[in-house]
């Protein structure tokens, strides 16, 4: 999914030098701050394995009574 241009995204960056330092395979959470490093493993020889919890967010803390 490269653009047009020849320009590359910092994610595209990111997995190209992955790629150059042998990295086959990779596991990530998934989450918006880095879509472009997503993005950029597609059509790529690096694996990618999404991992998720279903683990609930942990509880605010409690406030103590005064």
């Amino acid at each position: 999914m490269r653009s047009n241009d020849g320009s590359r995204t910092g994610g595209e960056i990111l997995v190209d030098q992955l790629a150059i330092h042998g990295v086959r395979h990779a596991f990530c959470v998934p989450g918006e701050s880095y879509l472009a490093a997503l993005d950029a493993f597609y059509d790529r020889d690096i694996a990618l394995t999404v991992c998720a919890t279903k683990a609930p967010p942990p509880a605010p803390p409690r406030r103590s009574a005064r």
